[in-house]
Formats: structure tokens, C-alpha cells, sequence
């Protein structure tokens, strides 16, 4: 998957950060340097960047503190676009974790938090866990706070928001009890505007919860929702009719 992650960051000229632990960073970077023909220079140059996962979410020992580490994370896309890069794209290995620390709540503010500059930066994540080392809350609340989630062996699900001034967030996939927190947290990081569209013409689905979101975000601004018919019946039912700040569309 690291290979696959950094030439595809290499293809759309991002810069690639990789924070590592199994394999270690100098075994990371010699897998790519056989792997992928132009990493040795992309690494010698700055492109691909490779840290220890445990230096950077531990603070060199410090501990993990959740708005430190997305302050030193939004640094580094600042960064990446100040040098030249379209954006970056973060790998960030969290298997080390044995599920005792750090604190589940400080983990979920992390991931809820990085959910803003995903939304608005140009910032590509994907982090990695291993799920049998937490309890099944615990894991539930790690979960739902990813948009998306890409399990061992299967594809990619949840929910993408992709958000284009002057005011137009899109959405695909689904929204749902799997990535609940992570739907309410990119809406929070919607930027206001006078009027917006969220283009939801190609949600597969919405559950209740992630509908009753998508309303109140008519509450913070004139909003246009363009969503299929079905999505839109329950809406309707919902109440969106009401909302004088609201313009609903079915596609």
C-alpha cells in the first residue's frame, strides 16, 4: 500500500509523508527506493518525506497531545504548497498502538480535528490501526471518526466531501453509523458563505442521523441541497420543507 501511496502522490505532484513505525523508517525507505524508480530523488529532494510515527504523535516523547500534532500536521501542508507541491498526502501509521494510551477521547479529538483541514486544505490522510488492540467502544469511536474506511482485504466505504469556493461541497458514497462523527465534524468545517450548494446528487445513502445534519447546516447559511429523490423523500419527511433558508432538488 506504501508504494501504491507514494506514486500515486508522485503522479499528482503532492509531497508524501510518510510517519512509520513497522516497517521502521529506514526500512520504509529502501522498500520505495526499490519500488518505486523515482523515490530515491523525490526522497533526496524533499518530495517524500519519512519520520518515525512515534517522534511525531509522542512529541519525541512529550506524549500525544491531540491539537499539537494537527499543528504540526497543518505546518507541513502549509508547507508543501509554499514548495510548490500541489498539496500533501500523510500516511500515518498507528498499529503501535496496544490499545492503553494514548487516552481513546484525546485519539478522537485527534481524528475529528483532522477532519477541517481535509475538508478545506489540499490534504489527502490515511491512517493505519489495528483494531484488535482496542475494546469494541473504544474502536467504534476511532472508527466513526474517519469518513472512510478501507479494511484488509475489502474496498473503500464511507463518505467523501470535497469542498470548492465560492460555496459548493460535494458528497459521495455513503453516510452512516460508521462514520457519524466524522459526517458532523466535516459539516462544522463547512465555511461560511453567503449561500451554499452541497451537490449530494451522488450519495448511495444517508441514514437519518447524517440527513438531520445536512437540514441544519440551513440553519448557518442559505443553503441548496441537490440530492437523489429517494434521499429527498425523507428529507422531506423530516421537515425540510419548512426550513425558509433551504432549497431542496432531486437529481
Amino acid at each position: 500500500m506504501a508504494v501504491d501511496f507514494a506514486q500515486q502522490g508522485l503522479w499528482a505532484n503532492d509531497r508524501i509523508l510518510f510517519l512509520t513505525d513497522d516497517p521502521g523508517p529506514s526500512a520504509l525507505r529502501e522498500l520505495l527506493i526499490v519500488a518505486v524508480p523515482a523515490a530515491e530523488k523525490a526522497i533526496s529532494q524533499g518530495q517524500i518525506v519519512i519520520q518515525a510515527a512515534r517522534d511525531v504523535y509522542l512529541r519525541q516523547g512529550a506524549g500525544f497531545d491531540p491539537q499539537a500534532t494537527l499543528d504540526t500536521l497543518i505546518a507541513a501542508i502549509e508547507g508543501a504548497v509554499a514548495d510548490g507541491y500541489q498539496g500533501l498526502r500523510i500516511d500515518g501509521d498507528l498499529t503501535w498502538l496496544d490499545g492503553t494510551g494514548p487516552d481513546i477521547g484525546a485519539l478522537s479529538e485527534y481524528e475529528l480535528g483532522g477532519n477541517m483541514p481535509v475538508l478545506t486544505m489540499p490534504v489527502l490522510g490515511m491512517c493505519h490501526y489495528n483494531p484488535s488492540v482496542f475494546e469494541a467502544g473504544h474502536w467504534a469511536r476511532i472508527e466513526s471518526a474517519h469518513p472512510g474506511h478501507y479494511p484488509d482485504g475489502g474496498a473503500l466505504t464511507g463518505i467523501r466531501a470535497i469542498w470548492r469556493d465560492p460555496g459548493v461541497l460535494t458528497l459521495t458514497g455513503t453516510a452512516d453509523l460508521a462514520n457519524a462523527a466524522a459526517f458532523a465534524s466535516l459539516l462544522r468545517a463547512v465555511p461560511q458563505r453567503q449561500s451554499l450548494v452541497v451537490d449530494g446528487s451522488q450519495l448511495e445513502f444517508a441514514d437519518a442521523h447524517a440527513m438531520g445534519r445536512l437540514l441544519a447546516l440551513s440553519s448557518r447559511q442559505p443553503t441548496t441541497l441537490r440530492v437523489p429523490g429517494a434521499i429527498a423523500n425523507y428529507l422531506n419527511l423530516l421537515g425540510a420543507a419548512s426550513l425558509p433558508a433551504l432549497t431542496l432538488e432531486t437529481c
